[in-house]
C-alpha cells in the first residue's frame, strides 16, 4: 500500500489524481489531500439544483464533479480528504463499515472522541455528521473516499449549497449548522488540520506495516493535468446543460434519492429524460436515459427497455419496480 500526501490544494487536480491512479495502476493507495474553497458534486447530481451559484461566484469557490455517487460536499482548508484505492470484486458498493470503523477507531485512540457510522454513509459524533463517504467501482478495483470536518467554516458550507426551501421538488436535506459538527467542536484542545493530517497518516502506517510514501512522477503529473484540462475543469463535466422538461418525479429511499426531469410529447412519448440524484452507481445512467427516449410512457414499455440492462449496476440498492413507478407518477412542471 502506497501513501500519497498531496501537495496540491486544487480540487480539480486531486480528483483527477484519484481517477488516474484508479484506472492506470495496479497498486493500492491511501491518498490524503486538503482542497481550497470548493463544492464537490456527486456524479449523478444536478449542479443547478445543488449550488448557490451567486455565492459560489462571488466567493471564488470552485465547482467540480467527482466520479462517485452521493451528495454535494463543501470543501475548504478545514477539511481533510482521504481516499483508498484497493482491489475489490465490487460485491457491496454500499458497505462503508470497514473504512468508517478505521476512522472511528482512530478518533477514539488518538483524540478520545467517540464516533460511529450512521445512516447510509455518514460518520457522526453525538448524532452530528462530521464525515461523509462515497465509492466507485472500476474493473477489479474500488475507490473509496471521504471527508473529515476538522475546522471547516460551517457558515460558508451552508451558504454555498442551496437550502431545501429553494428546491422545487422533494429531495434530501442540505446539512445545517445544527446537523453537522467539526472535530474541534468536541475537543478541549483544538487541533490544526495540518496536524490532524499528520496524525492520521501516522496512525495508518501503524495499522498497515508495509506502507511506503509515493511520489508522482513527472509523466504521471502531466497525464493528471491533461485529465484536469479535458475533464475536471470543464463546464460540460461540472455543470452540463439545464434539463428541458415539462414533467418531473422524485423517489426517496435509504439507498439514495432520484429526481427525474422528463419532456413528454402530447401523445405521451418520452422525448427526453434526465435522471439526477445522490444514489450510487457502477455504470453511467446516461445509457438508460438514452434507451428510454422515444418510447411510450407506460410501465410495460419501460420495463421492456430496462430488461436489457443490469439495473443494479446503474441504481445500486434501488428496486426496479420503485424506479418505474417513479417515472409513471409524473407531476407537471
Amino acid at each position: 500500500m502506497y501513501i500519497i500526501k498531496s501537495e496540491s490544494r486544487d480540487p480539480y487536480f486531486n480528483l483527477a489524481t484519484e481517477e488516474y491512479l484508479l484506472k492506470n495502476s495496479d497498486d493500492e493507495f491511501f491518498l490524503t489531500a486538503i482542497n481550497g474553497p470548493s463544492v464537490l458534486l456527486g456524479v449523478n447530481q444536478n449542479a443547478y439544483d445543488e449550488i448557490n451559484a451567486l455565492y459560489v461566484k462571488q466567493n471564488g469557490i470552485k465547482v467540480v464533479r467527482r466520479i462517485t455517487g452521493g451528495g454535494t460536499v463543501f470543501q475548504d482548508e478545514g477539511i481533510l480528504n482521504f481516499s483508498l484505492i484497493y482491489k475489490s470484486d465490487g460485491s457491496d458498493l454500499l458497505d462503508f463499515s470497514y473504512v468508517a470503523s478505521f476512522i472511528s477507531d482512530f478518533l477514539k485512540e488518538k483524540l478520545g472522541v467517540e464516533a460511529k457510522c450512521e445512516g447510509r454513509n455518514d460518520i457522526c459524533i453525538n448524532g452530528k455528521k462530521f464525515s461523509g463517504q462515497a465509492r466507485y467501482f472500476h474493473g477489479n478495483r474500488i475507490l473509496h473516499h471521504g471527508t473529515i470536518l476538522v475546522s471547516t467554516n460551517k457558515k460558508s458550507l451552508v451558504n454555498a449549497l442551496k437550502s431545501t426551501d429553494e428546491k422545487n421538488y422533494e429531495r434530501s436535506i442540505v446539512p445545517t449548522n445544527e446537523e453537522i459538527t467539526n472535530i474541534n467542536e468536541v475537543l478541549a484542545n483544538k487541533i490544526k488540520t495540518e496536524d490532524f493530517w499528520a496524525l492520521i497518516i501516522n496512525y495508518f502506517q501503524s495499522k498497515f506495516f508495509n506502507t511506503k510514501f509515493y511520489q508522482l512522477s513527472s509523466d504521471e503529473i502531466e497525464k493528471i493535468k491533461e485529465l484536469v484540462k479535458t475533464k475536471y475543469s470543464t463546464f460540460e463535466w461540472n455543470y452540463g446543460s439545464r434539463p428541458d422538461f415539462n414533467y418531473y418525479s422524485a423517489l426517496e429511499c435509504i439507498s439514495g434519492n432520484i429526481e427525474m426531469f422528463i419532456k413528454l410529447s402530447p401523445d405521451s412519448i418520452i422525448e427526453d429524460i434526465r435522471i439526477f440524484g445522490d444514489f450510487f452507481s457502477m455504470k453511467d445512467v446516461r445509457d438508460i436515459e438514452n434507451a428510454l427516449k422515444n418510447i411510450k410512457l407506460s410501465k410495460e414499455e419501460i420495463l421492456k427497455v430496462l430488461d436489457n440492462f443490469d439495473f443494479e449496476k446503474y441504481f445500486y440498492g434501488i428496486e426496479k419496480e420503485n424506479f418505474v413507478n417513479c417515472i409513471i407518477k409524473l407531476k407537471t412542471k
